[in-house]
């Protein structure tokens, strides 16, 4: 099955976070596969447009590689009026992402499957270089400059890899 996983920004200025669609699944052999990246900073209509177009782009045509199952959106500031736009819409499966630990210790629970080896990511994505960054930047004294890319990783291997069948919580 697949997913997208969204970490939403508050802001669009240049210094501002960005917001994340990542959208990925879980393989036959029990490992995530990342699949397509879009990273942007985007007011409200545009956020909500760009989420009905990444969803639209990978919905299935058949299910040779995975049904496309849902959303999932962390559910404060930006990312809250996406998720009650969406359900409004009633276009999207939607699931709101509640959070109850800081960022450093969600990473630090999925950093194991990284070094296991689970995660894929495809050769010659246009978006690979600023992921590969990304993350090789992120420290856990939070100096580092963006990490939206990271929570939406996190996201992806929580619920693919940790929590598996918590699909539908």
């Amino acid at each position: 099955w697949r997913a997208v996983w969204v970490d939403t920004a508050q802001k669009t200025a240049e210094h501002n976070d960005w917001s994340v669609f990542l959208v990925g699944g879980l393989g036959y052999d029990n490992n995530l596969y990342l699949i397509d990246l879009v990273r942007g900073r985007w007011e409200s209509p545009q956020l909500i447009q760009t989420a009905e177009s990444v969803f639209t782009k990978h919905k299935p045509q058949t299910n040779e590689i995975g049904a496309l199952r849902r959303m999932s959106v962390e559910d404060k500031v930006s990312g809250t009026t996406l998720i009650q736009t969406i359900k409004q819409k009633n276009s999207i499966p939607v699931k709101a992402v509640q959070r109850s630990t800081d960022k450093l210790t969600r990473f630090m629970d999925i950093q194991s499957f990284i070094e296991q080896g689970r995660v894929f990511i495809p050769d010659d994505a246009p978006w690979i270089a600023e992921f590969l960054s990304e993350c090789e930047a992120f420290k856990a004294d939070m100096t580092h400059d963006f990490d939206d890319q990271v929570d939406a990783l996190t996201d992806a291997i929580n619920d693919t890899l940790v929590h598996p069948y918590g699909l539908f919580d």
